[in-house]
């Protein structure tokens, strides 16, 4: 009897234990729910958004900002310039309002309001000096180094942003995959149609306000831009007594080249030929063979300055109207409202028209 009495006392002192052990846990994990919820309110998350990682990031160049905004547009933390007003309608949300914290082009960048907003990741042109470099990585922020812009550089620059935002299991990962198959797609496409062609017609990239500003190529570059979407570029640099990156030129020139096909950069100056031409563009073989082209740019330049991402797209684009005979517009277009649908926005019948300058549309400069 006296054994089977202390069997029931210990039985009771160990349930008593098991119960406070267990009110004991319970408490410790209110607890923890509480500081959790805490934490998502002060930071103005829910639990779902703090568990999916957001890579803070800004690029110091407008072609890194491009790849932000079409893989990483809830990590950017300003802009290079303030947005345009017909670009802003093809944004992904909120982009337009982010602050502009200036490039380093014409080195408006200020080091403090870049910091202020505590980025994690900061892109840099692989040129960048090391002074420039430093001041970045001793408050902690990591320094990404891309190694050029150019059309070839694209699925380089794409890695390397993935493994930057996040890596391949991240949304931005995916992301970038997608971006990079329709890269190498538009790459394969352009090599096949090219093999195709059996007349070049000539190209003239106009560029500035009056469009005698342009880029000459070296008779022996078939990786000009004119080459590979289906052209020649009509402006020799052998013609120049001082060819660079980017040339000026007087109309006589223009005149003697008389190009085929010509690619307008500004829009002010599209409209204007297309509105109330002088008389001296009117004798101009593009113009009389109606064959003068806005060149879109939103979110950024598709075929000139300067070179981003968005060449993948404004390559096929512009080999459309250089060689009608081989890739029609009606393709291109669908190829545009997939890209922008799949990283931007959707794209209308009527938006695609708009963005090559057909439709009235906002008036302005752009200083990429």
């Amino acid at each position: 009897m006296k054994k089977l009495l202390l069997c029931l006392v210990v039985l009771a002192f160990v349930a008593c234990l098991d119960n406070a052990q267990k009110e004991k846990a319970q408490s410790h994990a209110a607890s923890e729910a509480n500081i959790t919820s805490a934490t998502h309110a002060a930071h103005g998350t829910s639990e779902a958004e703090s568990a999916k990682s957001v890579v803070r990031a800004f690029g110091m160049h407008p072609p890194l900002t491009v790849l932000l905004e079409i893989l990483n547009p809830e990590g950017m933390i300003g802009l290079n310039y303030k947005p345009y007003p017909e670009d802003k309608d093809f944004m992904p949300p909120n982009i337009d309002s982010l602050p502009v914290l200036g490039h380093m082009g014409d080195r408006s960048a200020l080091f403090e309001a870049i910091v202020s907003l505590k980025p994690d990741v900061v892109f840099f042109g692989d040129s960048t000096p090391e002074d420039v470099l430093e001041p970045y990585q001793k408050v902690g922020i990591q320094i990404v180094r891309i190694s050029g812009y150019s059309f070839d550089d694209l699925p380089k620059a794409i890695e390397v942003y993935k493994e930057s935002l996040g890596g391949a299991d991240s949304d931005v990962g995916k992301k970038a995959d997608r971006l990079l198959a329709f890269v190498q797609k538009s790459s394969a496409k352009l090599q096949s149609l090219s093999d195709s062609i059996t007349h070049r017609p000539t190209i003239y990239f106009a560029q500035g306000f009056d469009g005698l500003k342009s880029q000459c190529r070296n008779d022996d570059d078939t990786q000009e831009l004119a080459y590979q979407i289906g052209g020649i570029n009509a402006l020799s640099c052998s013609m120049l007594n001082n060819p660079t990156q980017q040339v000026s030129i007087n109309f006589e020139i223009l005149a003697s080249i008389n190009p085929d096909v010509i690619f307008v950069r500004e829009l002010p100056l599209f409209q204007e030929l297309m509105q109330n031409p002088s008389q001296e563009w009117q004798t101009l073989k593009a113009f009389e063979n109606h064959r003068i082209y806005y060149a879109p740019s939103t979110p950024s330049n598709w075929l000139m300055r300067p070179p981003s991402v968005m060449q993948a797209l404004g390559f096929l684009w512009a080999f459309a109207k250089v060689q009608p005979e081989l890739l029609s517009d009606e393709e291109v277009k669908v190829e545009a409202q997939h890209f922008f649908h799949t990283f931007l926005r959707d794209l209308s019948d009527e938006d695609y028209t708009r963005i090559q300058g057909l439709r009235s549309n906002h008036a302005t400069s752009r200083v990429e």
